[in-house]
């Protein structure tokens, strides 16, 4: 896997931004662009947190803590590293255990990847909208299953809480 500089250079250049204009949009001088990209020197917490939510991705990416397999950054060697670091089986077509992958829809729908819907590529704007959609189906669901376990906990005067995909008892 590419290191700190590397992964900073490279969401840089896919944006098309000189060193000169990532240090105006960071308040530093292009010489720390620089030598972050060279890894001279790593950036501080502040600058690395402003890194990461200009390039639409993390901290422990940007340090090569994670890797994640949906970013534009990595070719597909990097990719099959990372399934192989978490045990995929070889047939990765297959449908491996829950806890082995786990892919960020949100993620995946804002990378440069090709998505099509009964064979139709989505677009940018359709995208945009489909994540919007998400997040509004996903706030009214969480909101409608907690409003049933306070009826619930009213109805039977009892304390209720998740354990995994079960509603117990407190």
């Amino acid at each position: 896997m590419s290191g700190t500089g590397y992964r900073i250079k490279s969401f840089r250049k896919e944006q098309k931004w000189t060193q000169q204009e990532l240090a105006r949009r960071l308040n530093v001088s292009t010489q720390v662009i620089s030598n972050w990209e060279r890894d001279y020197s790593v950036p501080v917490h502040s600058d690395l947190t402003k890194l990461a939510l200009l390039f639409h991705t993390t901290t422990d990416f940007l340090l090569g803590r994670t890797d994640d397999i949906f970013n534009d950054q990595l070719d597909m060697s990097d990719r099959i590293d990372i399934l192989n670091s978490n045990n995929i089986s070889e047939d990765i077509f297959q449908f491996p255990p829950k806890e082995q992958l786990s892919f960020d829809l949100i993620k995946l729908l804002r990378s440069s990847y090709s998505i099509t819907f009964k064979d139709y590529l989505l677009n940018h704007n359709e995208r945009t909208i489909i994540i919007k959609q998400i997040d509004l189906f996903m706030s009214s669901m969480r909101d409608a299953i907690d409003n049933v376990i306070y009826q619930a906990e009213t109805a039977t005067d009892t304390k209720l809480m998740w354990r995994g995909d079960t509603l117990e008892k407190y």
